[in-house]
């Protein structure tokens, strides 16, 4: 049986990157997805192709910063598939190489904005529903929630506070059955990440590239960060609540 039979979720982000990989990922085992994301422009023409393949997909414009666009959701959600079961609050930006000192304050609240307070209101308006189904959430932190960053305050604190938003969701839901974890993977191979590593002469990339891989060398793929947040959403992980998964291939440990 596949791992998501039934199940129905919401993704954030979903239309491309991570988000996109979580997306193709859930609809293979099973689930009804539910693909959110600004960009109409990448999220219209993958759920035709989703459901060409005859895959129960389904897409909703918004922004997550926006409680109306993020409780239209929910509802769009439950009204297309009947309920929601699952939770993914993937979208986020970054905004790196700058110093505290130096960032503008309106970089620092655009950043906390989308990606905690986005976080935030996702799992706001997700939770009533949840509790009906006894659902879980999978936050998408990172290794900057847990090991510092150079250059990029801004960034690191949002994903410690998603961390620390689950551990307290997990704290306060357990006993009605819902269940909130996150992952925190290392620098991963997606189109932010791309124009990001781009934006820097090709020494620097190389140099950059070369840090950023950690032990094993090599930067993770949106294909394995999307396994962990299977497994954080399945029943297998039906005892693991209030935890954050590294997927970064060694990367805190040196």
């Amino acid at each position: 049986m596949r791992r998501l039979e039934g199940k129905t979720a919401l993704i954030t982000g979903g239309a491309k990157g991570i988000g996109e990989a979580v997306a193709r990922l859930f609809l293979a085992e099973g689930a009804q997805v539910m693909i959110c994301d600004m960009s109409a422009k990448d999220g219209e023409p993958l759920v035709t192709e989703l459901r060409k393949a005859g895959l129960p997909a389904a897409f909703f414009e918004g922004n997550v910063t926006v409680p109306a666009d993020v409780e239209a959701s929910m509802k769009k959600t439950v009204e297309t598939f009947g309920k929601l079961d699952i939770l993914v609050s993937n979208a986020g930006i970054v905004e790196r190489d700058t110093l505290l000192e130096d960032m503008p304050e309106e970089v620092w609240h655009n950043v906390l904005n989308v990606n905690l307070k986005g976080c935030f209101l996702n799992c706001k308006y997700a939770l009533p529903y949840l509790r009906e189904t006894k659902g879980c959430i999978v936050s998408m932190a990172s290794t900057s929630a847990l090991v510092a960053t150079k250059n990029d305050p801004a960034y690191c604190a949002s994903k410690a506070g998603i961390a620390g938003l689950m551990r307290a969701i997990a704290a306060d839901y357990a006993d009605k059955g819902v269940r909130a974890n996150c992952v925190a993977p290392t620098s991963c191979m997606t189109p932010l990440f791309e124009a990001y590593i781009h934006s820097f002469d090709e020494e620097e990339q190389k140099e950059k590239m070369k840090r950023l891989g950690g032990p094993g060398g090599r930067l993770c793929t949106p294909e394995e960060v999307a396994k962990s947040v299977l497994f954080l959403a399945s029943p297998e992980a039906s005892y693991v609540n209030g935890i954050t998964l590294t997927v970064d291939g060694g990367y805190c440990i040196v």
